[in-house]
């Protein structure tokens, strides 16, 4: 018998470190073209994980890791910015928000984008570690 996944589960979510090789579900997770900035870095790509390699556009963090294959990114340009999901395993893109602005944290399993003239957004990733906009 076969069961949903995520049924009642939550996405289950790391935060990644910005200068470590990390073990997914496709393979060490490699992200490339890293700027000189230790406290907020950010990554031209690719990002590189087991066979699958993606290019997703300029990137920051926070960067996290959901259910060992989906990595969590905040792209960006100029003040514009995405969070986006990529599925490591299927080598695509997963899921990807709203243009969203201010400056961007994960709390828990919430991406918090505050200091706006729009006040505090947020999404919520649901079990299926996809992005739920919330008001």
């Amino acid at each position: 018998m076969l069961m949903a996944q995520g049924v009642g589960a939550a996405c289950k979510l790391s935060d990644l470190p910005s200068d470590d090789t990390v073990s997914t579900q496709a393979g060490p997770l490699g992200l490339e073209g890293r700027d000189g900035d230790a406290q907020n870095p950010s990554w031209l790509g690719p990002v590189r994980a087991g066979r699958c390699e993606l290019s997703p556009p300029l990137f920051s963090g926070p960067l996290a890791l959901g259910n060992g294959r989906y990595l969590f990114l905040v792209s960006y340009s100029g003040s514009q910015q995405r969070v986006e999901v990529y599925d490591l395993l299927h080598c695509r893109l997963h899921d990807r928000s709203a243009v969203l602005y201010g400056k961007a944290q994960r709390l828990g399993a919430r991406y918090v984008f505050s200091g706006t003239a729009e006040g505090r957004q947020s999404l919520r990733i649901d079990a299926h570690c996809r992005l739920l906009r919330e008001q």
